[in-house]
This record gives structure tokens, sequence and C-alpha cells, in this order.
């Protein structure tokens, strides 16, 4: 996954293009395998004031589905 392009990364994986269909509840795992991957990509490039923001909010994400995934695992 970190050896994919930008596009294909948002393409395939965070609009789930390439994932097989699942339950409801495995969204926040796959999320926190594909933001983390993402950064990975983003920091590859030239670190600019665009990529350095793009790369905190992808780690923002990581953390609302961690929130989310501690919360779905207690039910």
């Amino acid at each position: 996954m970190q050896t994919i392009s930008l596009p294909q990364i948002e393409r395939d994986y965070h609009d789930g293009e390439a994932l097989p269909k699942s339950a409801d509840h495995c969204y926040n795992a796959k999320e926190l395998v594909v933001h983390p991957a993402t950064v990975v990509i983003l920091a590859k490039k030239k670190i600019s004031s665009k990529t350095r923001e793009q790369m905190l909010a992808e780690i923002d994400e990581v953390i609302a589905h961690l929130d989310l995934y501690n919360e779905d695992s207690k039910h």
C-alpha cells in the first residue's frame, strides 16, 4: 500500500473501490490502516505546507477512527 500513488490510495482505499464489501463495524478498522499508509505516501513527496497539512489531517482522522473503533469494540 505504501508504494502506490496518492490518487490511487484515495480512489481505491479511501473511497473503497478496491476493497470487498464488509460489515459496517469493519470500516473503522480499515481506516486505521489506510490513513497511516496515506501519511507514508505523502511523506515521500516534497514536503510543503500543503503536504504537511494533509499529513496532519490524515493523522487526525486516524485518531477519530481509533476513538470510534474503541467505541464499537465495547458493544
